[in-house]
Protein backbone atom coordinates (compact mmCIF):
# COMPACT_ATOMS: atom_id res chain seq x y z
CA UNK A 1 0.00 0.00 0.00
CA UNK A 2 2.80 2.37 0.52
CA UNK A 3 5.19 1.22 -1.54
CA UNK A 4 7.61 -1.37 0.58
CA UNK A 5 9.01 -4.40 -1.61
CA UNK A 6 8.38 -7.93 -0.11
CA UNK A 7 10.04 -10.60 -1.95
CA UNK A 8 12.65 -13.31 -1.76
CA UNK A 9 15.68 -10.76 -2.11
CA UNK A 10 14.15 -8.04 0.22
CA UNK A 11 11.68 -7.40 3.00
CA UNK A 12 10.83 -3.67 3.40
CA UNK A 13 9.53 -3.68 6.54
CA UNK A 14 12.88 -3.84 7.77
CA UNK A 15 14.83 -1.09 5.98
CA UNK A 16 15.04 1.76 8.36
CA UNK A 17 14.68 4.10 5.68
CA UNK A 18 11.96 2.59 3.48
CA UNK A 19 9.76 1.86 6.23
CA UNK A 20 10.47 5.03 8.07
CA UNK A 21 8.85 6.83 5.28
CA UNK A 22 6.22 4.36 4.62
CA UNK A 23 5.41 4.86 8.68
CA UNK A 24 5.17 8.80 7.91
CA UNK A 25 3.01 8.24 4.99
CA UNK A 26 0.88 6.41 6.71
CA UNK A 27 0.29 8.47 9.61
CA UNK A 28 -0.41 11.35 7.18
CA UNK A 29 -3.53 9.28 5.77
CA UNK A 30 -4.76 8.16 8.99
CA UNK A 31 -4.73 11.80 9.92
CA UNK A 32 -6.25 12.73 6.60
CA UNK A 33 -9.28 10.51 7.40
CA UNK A 34 -9.56 11.32 11.12
CA UNK A 35 -8.73 15.08 10.95
CA UNK A 36 -6.83 14.08 14.34
CA UNK A 37 -3.33 13.18 15.45
CA UNK A 38 -4.42 11.59 18.20
CA UNK A 39 -6.88 9.23 16.32
CA UNK A 40 -3.89 9.10 14.10
CA UNK A 41 -1.77 7.63 16.35
CA UNK A 42 -4.65 4.91 17.67
CA UNK A 43 -5.10 4.17 13.43
CA UNK A 44 -1.31 3.21 13.83
CA UNK A 45 -1.25 0.95 16.61
CA UNK A 46 -4.94 -0.36 16.39
CA UNK A 47 -5.87 -0.11 12.54
CA UNK A 48 -8.05 2.22 10.76
CA UNK A 49 -10.77 0.29 10.80
CA UNK A 50 -11.00 -0.34 14.51
CA UNK A 51 -11.12 3.56 15.15
CA UNK A 52 -13.22 3.77 12.58
CA UNK A 53 -15.46 1.35 13.99
CA UNK A 54 -15.23 2.85 17.59
CA UNK A 55 -15.89 6.47 15.99
CA UNK A 56 -19.48 5.59 14.24
CA UNK A 57 -20.61 3.92 17.58
CA UNK A 58 -19.29 7.00 19.68
CA UNK A 59 -21.01 9.77 19.81
CA UNK A 60 -20.59 12.51 17.06
CA UNK A 61 -17.36 14.75 17.86
CA UNK A 62 -16.02 12.01 20.32
CA UNK A 63 -12.45 12.18 21.00
CA UNK A 64 -10.05 9.52 21.60
CA UNK A 65 -9.86 9.90 25.42
CA UNK A 66 -14.20 9.03 24.41
CA UNK A 67 -13.49 6.18 22.47
CA UNK A 68 -13.88 2.08 23.42
CA UNK A 69 -10.44 1.18 21.91
CA UNK A 70 -8.66 -1.79 22.71
CA UNK A 71 -6.24 -1.81 25.90
CA UNK A 72 -3.40 -1.63 24.49
CA UNK A 73 -4.18 1.39 22.23
CA UNK A 74 -5.71 2.97 24.64
CA UNK A 75 -2.29 3.14 26.90
CA UNK A 76 -0.38 3.58 23.50
CA UNK A 77 -1.38 7.23 23.15
CA UNK A 78 -1.03 8.54 26.84
CA UNK A 79 2.27 6.81 26.68
CA UNK A 80 4.10 8.81 23.25
CA UNK A 81 2.28 12.22 24.79
CA UNK A 82 3.93 11.49 28.56
CA UNK A 83 7.20 10.47 26.70
CA UNK A 84 7.18 13.85 24.47
CA UNK A 85 6.63 15.64 27.53
CA UNK A 86 9.38 13.92 29.35
CA UNK A 87 11.57 14.52 26.08
CA UNK A 88 10.98 18.35 25.67
CA UNK A 89 10.76 18.79 29.37
CA UNK A 90 13.07 16.72 31.09
CA UNK A 91 14.23 18.62 34.31
CA UNK A 92 10.84 20.14 35.12
CA UNK A 93 10.02 15.53 35.97
CA UNK A 94 13.88 15.02 37.49
CA UNK A 95 14.43 13.47 34.41
CA UNK A 96 18.75 13.55 33.01
CA UNK A 97 18.64 12.50 29.20
CA UNK A 98 21.54 11.26 27.90
CA UNK A 99 22.87 14.08 25.18
CA UNK A 100 21.92 13.26 21.84
CA UNK A 101 23.10 14.66 18.27
CA UNK A 102 20.97 15.51 15.97
CA UNK A 103 23.63 13.51 13.29
CA UNK A 104 22.19 10.32 11.24
CA UNK A 105 24.32 7.69 11.90
CA UNK A 106 24.44 6.03 8.45
CA UNK A 107 24.13 7.24 4.75
CA UNK A 108 22.34 5.82 2.10
CA UNK A 109 25.08 4.37 -0.65
CA UNK A 110 23.56 3.54 -4.35
CA UNK A 111 24.65 0.51 -5.84
CA UNK A 112 23.32 1.29 -9.83
CA UNK A 113 22.72 -2.17 -9.83
CA UNK A 114 22.33 -5.80 -8.25
CA UNK A 115 25.35 -6.63 -6.68
CA UNK A 116 26.61 -9.32 -5.01
CA UNK A 117 27.78 -8.81 -0.91
CA UNK A 118 30.89 -10.36 -1.33
CA UNK A 119 31.69 -8.21 -4.00
CA UNK A 120 31.21 -5.51 -2.08
CA UNK A 121 32.71 -6.66 1.00
CA UNK A 122 35.73 -6.83 -1.01
CA UNK A 123 36.03 -3.88 -2.80
CA UNK A 124 34.95 -1.81 0.06
CA UNK A 125 36.73 -3.70 2.84
CA UNK A 126 33.69 -3.64 4.71
CA UNK A 127 33.16 -6.84 6.47
CA UNK A 128 29.77 -9.12 4.86
CA UNK A 129 28.73 -9.07 8.21
CA UNK A 130 28.15 -4.83 9.06
CA UNK A 131 26.98 -5.23 6.01
CA UNK A 132 23.94 -7.24 7.11
CA UNK A 133 24.31 -5.63 10.27
CA UNK A 134 23.36 -2.21 8.66
CA UNK A 135 20.64 -3.56 6.16
CA UNK A 136 18.45 -5.76 7.81
CA UNK A 137 16.45 -5.95 4.69
CA UNK A 138 18.26 -8.03 2.82
CA UNK A 139 17.34 -11.29 2.36
CA UNK A 140 20.10 -13.17 0.26
CA UNK A 141 23.88 -12.50 -0.10
CA UNK A 142 23.29 -9.84 -3.04
CA UNK A 143 20.97 -6.85 -3.44
CA UNK A 144 17.78 -7.64 -5.51
CA UNK A 145 17.92 -8.10 -8.98
CA UNK A 146 15.13 -5.64 -9.54
CA UNK A 147 15.98 -2.94 -7.08
CA UNK A 148 15.89 -1.24 -4.78
CA UNK A 149 19.76 -0.67 -5.67
CA UNK A 150 20.79 0.80 -2.35
CA UNK A 151 23.00 -0.12 0.66
CA UNK A 152 22.58 1.54 4.00
CA UNK A 153 26.23 2.07 5.64
CA UNK A 154 28.10 4.09 8.76
CA UNK A 155 28.59 7.54 7.55
CA UNK A 156 32.17 7.04 8.24
CA UNK A 157 32.79 4.49 5.56
CA UNK A 158 30.24 5.80 3.03
CA UNK A 159 31.61 8.42 0.79
CA UNK A 160 34.68 5.84 0.21
CA UNK A 161 32.60 2.92 -0.23
CA UNK A 162 30.44 4.94 -2.78
CA UNK A 163 33.67 5.26 -4.80
CA UNK A 164 34.59 1.84 -5.02
CA UNK A 165 30.70 0.17 -5.73
CA UNK A 166 30.90 3.15 -8.80
CA UNK A 167 34.01 1.71 -9.97
CA UNK A 168 32.80 -2.17 -10.35
CA UNK A 169 32.22 -3.17 -13.49
CA UNK A 170 28.81 -4.49 -14.61
CA UNK A 171 29.75 -7.75 -15.90
CA UNK A 172 31.71 -8.26 -12.34
CA UNK A 173 28.94 -7.01 -9.59
CA UNK A 174 27.46 -10.56 -9.65
CA UNK A 175 29.06 -13.93 -8.86
CA UNK A 176 26.39 -16.02 -10.98
CA UNK A 177 25.25 -16.82 -13.85
CA UNK A 178 21.76 -16.62 -14.76
CA UNK A 179 20.65 -19.56 -17.12
CA UNK A 180 17.43 -19.94 -19.21
CA UNK A 181 16.09 -23.92 -18.55
CA UNK A 182 16.30 -25.81 -21.85
CA UNK A 183 13.75 -28.78 -22.75
CA UNK A 184 14.56 -31.68 -21.04
CA UNK A 185 17.38 -30.00 -18.36
CA UNK A 186 16.74 -31.54 -14.43
CA UNK A 187 17.91 -28.95 -11.78
CA UNK A 188 20.40 -31.88 -11.06
CA UNK A 189 21.59 -31.98 -14.62
CA UNK A 190 22.18 -28.42 -14.10
CA UNK A 191 24.01 -28.76 -10.88
CA UNK A 192 26.64 -31.36 -12.31
CA UNK A 193 26.94 -29.24 -15.57
CA UNK A 194 27.95 -26.18 -13.30
CA UNK A 195 29.78 -27.90 -11.10
CA UNK A 196 27.55 -27.37 -7.94
CA UNK A 197 24.46 -29.19 -5.97
CA UNK A 198 20.71 -29.13 -6.06
CA UNK A 199 20.78 -27.57 -2.29
CA UNK A 200 22.81 -24.57 -3.93
CA UNK A 201 20.66 -24.19 -7.38
CA UNK A 202 17.23 -24.73 -4.90
CA UNK A 203 18.59 -22.18 -2.90
CA UNK A 204 19.43 -19.55 -4.85
CA UNK A 205 16.49 -19.78 -6.10
CA UNK A 206 13.84 -19.67 -3.84
CA UNK A 207 12.59 -23.23 -5.10
CA UNK A 208 10.43 -25.72 -2.19
CA UNK A 209 10.83 -28.49 -4.81
CA UNK A 210 13.24 -29.49 -7.52
CA UNK A 211 10.71 -29.34 -10.19
CA UNK A 212 11.71 -26.55 -13.01
CA UNK A 213 10.01 -25.97 -16.42
CA UNK A 214 11.46 -24.76 -20.14
CA UNK A 215 12.29 -21.30 -20.11
CA UNK A 216 12.43 -20.59 -16.47
CA UNK A 217 15.30 -18.66 -15.56
CA UNK A 218 17.43 -19.64 -12.65
CA UNK A 219 20.56 -18.29 -10.68
CA UNK A 220 23.45 -20.53 -10.70
CA UNK A 221 26.37 -19.90 -8.11
CA UNK A 222 29.79 -19.75 -9.98
CA UNK A 223 32.11 -21.76 -8.88
CA UNK A 224 36.00 -22.14 -9.77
Amino acid sequence: RFGLERNWWYEGRRDPVAATDAALDYLEVLHDRFDDWYLALAGYNAGEGNVGRAKRRAPEGAGFFELKLPRETSAYVPRLLALAELVANPEAYGVTLPPLEPTVPFEVVATGSQMDLSVISRVTEIDVETIYQWNPALNQWSTPPNGPHHLILPVELAEAAAERIAAVPADQRVEWLRVTVRPGDTLSQLAARHRTVVASLKQANGLRNARITAGDSLLIPKTP
